[in-house]
């Protein structure tokens, strides 16, 4: 029997949902009604492996109706070019995962930089970036990862770059940017590399 990727059926869902506007309470409840289907299927071709981590991926998720709820004044300024939402994973202390949406240049990153070192101020020193999103490589990005990931090594933290689009994937491997990051395939594996630490 073949895999069925659930954890990415819940990211497309979830991104398809935000780009219509639906608030994250309507996708919790959504989502509700969305896994007990799921979780039927997935006991069906799955013979029950895949529906113990569908209610297990839904309880680990802390959504919230904006980013001000996880972090406070974390919405105080705004960007056209990038949206960051961010979900809490309750079962990793200090873990945040950031879904970055656009692209970072020479005029955003400043932005970039303090949203997410007002993160590491909230005491979030986890951070996975989801970068399923994310469409344009420069730069910036490596100096700001770069410059969050000096931030976050002293209290024990790292990054974790997860989904990467394959375009943007092949220049970061070019760049050797997974000699300093950690970069893995989903978002399981990359909570994962956080249970374990």
């Amino acid at each position: 029997m073949g895999y069925f990727d659930f954890e990415s059926l819940f990211t497309f869902i979830e991104n398809f949902l935000a780009n219509f506007g639906v608030d994250n309470v309507d996708f919790v409840k959504f989502i509700g009604s969305l896994s007990v289907i799921l979780a039927g299927l997935a006991l069906i071709l799955t013979g029950g492996y895949h529906s113990i981590r569908i209610v297990r991926r839904i309880r680990v998720m802390r959504l919230s109706k904006n980013n001000d709820d996880i972090v406070s004044g974390f919405c105080d300024e705004k960007d056209n070019r990038l949206t960051i939402r961010l979900q809490k994973i309750d079962e990793v202390p200090g873990c945040l995962i950031l879904y970055i949406t656009g692209y970072i240049d020479m005029y955003n990153a400043n932005y970039f930089q303090k949203r997410v070192a007002k993160a590491i101020e909230s005491g979030f020193t986890r951070l996975i970036f989801h970068l399923a999103g994310f469409n344009m490589v420069s730069d910036e990005i490596i100096i700001c990862f770069a410059v969050l990931l000096k931030a976050v090594k002293p209290s024990g933290g790292d990054l974790v770059l997860t989904e990467i689009p394959p375009k943007v994937y092949e220049v970061f491997q070019l760049l050797g940017f997974s000699q300093f990051f950690n970069i893995k395939e989903n978002l399981e594996k990359a909570v994962g590399f956080f249970s374990q630490k």
